[in-house]
């Protein structure tokens, strides 16, 4: 099958009018035979309205189960957070990782991965060490929660600062340099295996140069569908080496062209045929 010979993919106004005026011409001027509504559910209204109304089947990308209520020729579909967070979880277990820290936006409050992720490692004996929320686009509020996993806490490991300041006192002396107590830093000292970041990529970079910031050298991350992104092949970063994203695409070289503009859900999102370079 043609994806491209035998589909219409068309920019729909998203109001009432517009979806009316875009529909009445696939019908009657394209004879399409079915629809495929998008993420907007403006737009999904209108097609599970029409598909009724003119008997042809429909598709519509929403959460919202009462779009398609008592409809006959209306379906919905949407990605499955609690596969999403399965295969994470799959992955992480195949991968050794016993301990996973949850550093989460706080948009995230509302996104069903989150729980159906802290289940899923549940249930594959991974536990969840801990929850530290975070204002995305925040440098401090993203550094707070870097020093939490990090145990950056000068207070609570005053015997670990003082081993580190003896430790650089000596290396100076013994190489014939100026000793300077504010060089003295505090070693990362991280008790997860992985983090797990929901967030989009140009937050997870900052988060990377935090977690270099503090000496954190390796540790691999785990993100969701917003890590889409050219950024995630150049530059190339080798601290991202091992870390992991799940996305409801699917294979993205096998997605029809035109069929998804996530542009205008996310600037972070890139077209399909550069994200297949990811698969």
């Amino acid at each position: 099958y043609n994806f491209d010979q035998n589909a219409i993919v068309v920019k729909i106004d998203p109001s009432e009018k517009g979806v009316q005026n875009a529909i009445t011409d696939l019908v009657f001027e394209h004879q399409i035979s079915s629809l495929i509504g998008g993420f907007d559910d403006t737009i999904n209204e209108g097609v599970a309205y029409w598909s009724e109304r003119l008997l042809i089947p429909s598709i519509v990308i929403s959460k919202d189960n009462e779009i398609v209520k008592d409809k006959q020729f209306a379906f919905k579909v949407f990605p499955d957070a609690d596969r999403i967070a399965e295969g994470l979880a799959d992955t992480a277990k195949k991968r050794g990782i016993k301990r996973v820290g949850f550093a989460l936006p706080q948009k995230a409050a509302e996104d069903p991965l989150v729980a159906s992720f802290e289940k899923a490692l549940n249930d594959v004996g991974i536990q969840v060490a801990g929850k530290y929320s975070y204002i995305s686009d925040q440098f401090d509020s993203m550094d707070q929660v870097v020093r939490s996993i990090a145990n950056i806490n000068y207070r609570a490991r005053r015997g670990d600062y003082w081993r580190e300041y003896s430790r650089q006192k000596y290396r100076a002396k013994s190489s014939g340099q100026k000793f300077n107590p504010k060089m003295v830093v505090l070693p990362a000292s991280v008790n997860v295996d992985a983090v797990f970041i929901p967030d989009n990529f140009k937050n997870l970079r900052h988060f990377v140069k935090i977690f270099k910031y503090h000496g954190v050298e390796e540790l691999p991350l785990i993100g969701n569908f917003e890590w889409r992104s050219p950024t995630i092949l150049t530059p190339y970063e080798p601290f991202l080496k091992g870390s992991f994203f799940a996305d409801f695409v699917g294979e993205y070289n096998r997605v029809p062209s035109g069929l998804l503009d996530f542009k205008v859900h996310s600037p972070y999102f890139i077209p399909i045929k550069e994200a297949s370079e990811l698969d």
